[in-house]
């Protein structure tokens, strides 16, 4: 689901023309507000041409428990993007993500802060279905865009000896639920999904965003 674009207060005046509403630079560049670099990788492949900028805003070490998952994802992502905006030339488009993992007993999971947390984590998700939802966030102008995209899923090692392997890997640091969809695929793990593919960036949804913003893959 695609919000309407919320006004940010800002001294900022770009030399914007109007598309489906929106007010766009004339030429306008897009910016991911990353520090992630397989997101960087997914749109990158979808053949974007893009500049990824670290955004200055720092996730807290878990998300809040107060908020729907979706709305907490999709102001995560928000921060992200108006930090990067502060710092950016007027008119460009500012892309950016963020991915909370919900437990089956509704607890909203952020990224791990070290190995015993991950651990902890992965116990409560292993073959129990749980909800990755991915927030998104596009700002242009003093406006944002914002959407996200959920799936249902279930991950299952082929033993107890994977997870250790897994662990000692260092895969789940930078990871909302300490793993990431594409790096326990990889490692033999038993996924099934309503959404493929799941976490990073959703593609398809990204593309319509920014299309609606005057940016569309190159080619």
């Amino acid at each position: 689901m695609v919000d309407r674009m919320t006004p940010i207060p800002s001294t900022k005046r770009p030399s914007v023309s109007t598309r489906y509403g929106i007010a766009v630079a004339q030429t306008p560049k897009l910016i991911l507000a990353t520090r992630s670099p397989s997101r960087a990788a997914q749109l990158a492949a979808a053949g974007f041409d893009f500049e990824r900028v670290d955004p200055r805003y720092r996730d807290p070490e878990q998300p809040g428990q107060s908020l729907a998952p979706e709305l907490e994802a999709r102001a995560l992502a928000g921060r992200k993007a108006i930090s990067v905006y502060e710092l950016t030339v007027n008119g460009n488009v500012i892309l950016s993500a963020d991915t909370i993992v919900i437990t089956a007993s509704n607890t909203h999971l952020g990224k791990p802060a070290n190995a015993d947390e991950a651990r902890s984590m992965l116990d409560e998700l292993i073959a129990n279905p749980h909800r990755i939802v991915t927030g998104i966030a596009i700002m242009v102008s003093d406006k944002l865009l914002f959407a996200h995209e959920e799936a249902v899923v279930t991950i299952t090692p082929p033993s107890s000896e994977a997870v250790d392997r897994f662990i000692e890997s260092g895969a789940w640091q930078g990871a909302a639920g300490a793993y990431r969809v594409d790096d326990v695929r990889e490692t033999g793990w038993s996924i099934t999904s309503s959404v493929d593919p799941v976490g990073g960036l959703p593609i398809e949804l990204v593309t319509r965003m920014l299309s609606e913003v005057g940016v569309d893959p190159d080619g």
